[in-house]
């Protein structure tokens, strides 16, 4: 579980991977859910989200993501004005603040989607196979791929921005350099 506080808002982000889809069951009946998947397709990530004011309950929802499993980390979310996105399974949910009502939902890599971060006035969204820009509206600016996933199993970053551009490493430890156009400007160890 995350739990931080925006304003007079305390939100709360749970793992719920055992709730269940239409179950008198779960250990809580939140009161929204939104999902990527049409039914045909498993499950793989289900993320609470919890507000509070004043330490009073005011709504809840669940995301319900396919693809790979995402996890709750400080990276895997991050607050963009009025709104929240999230990374759950292979697409990003942007979830208006505090009603968490659903803004959008996009598929935005084939696998994972891992982490979010701020890029100038938009979004980059690290996925497993693609690396791509969104602005606030969930309009896709640009999609980068490489030879292999960018997953490092170094203490190695897969993703940094830095002043000049973003810097990539994929799993084979190839590196890549885009602008922030996501122009590939130079890569190394590459046959590409």
């Amino acid at each position: 579980m995350i739990r931080f506080e925006i304003s007079d808002l305390m939100l709360e982000l749970l793992d719920e991977s055992i709730y269940r889809v239409d179950s008198v069951d779960n250990m809580f009946p939140y009161t929204k859910q939104y999902s990527n998947s049409d039914g045909s397709q498993v499950s793989s990530s289900k993320i609470g989200i919890k507000i509070y004011q004043h330490k009073e309950l005011v709504d809840s929802c669940i995301i319900i993501g396919i693809g790979g499993a995402t996890a709750i980390t400080q990276y895997s979310y991050i607050i963009a004005s009025e709104n929240i996105l999230i990374c759950c399974g292979d697409s990003v949910f942007c979830l208006c603040l505090p009603s968490l009502e659903l803004v959008w939902n996009m598929k935005l890599d084939d696998i994972t989607c891992f982490q979010i971060f701020q890029c100038q006035e938009d979004y980059l969204i690290h996925g497993e196979l693609n690396i791509t820009l969104v602005n606030l509206e969930g309009n896709i600016k640009w999609s980068f791929s490489g030879k292999d996933i960018f997953v490092s199993l170094t203490q190695e970053k897969a993703i940094s921005i830095l002043p000049d551009g973003i810097l990539l490493t994929d799993f084979e430890q190839t590196k890549y350099k885009l602008d922030f156009d996501g122009k590939l400007i130079w890569t190394s160890n590459s046959n590409m």
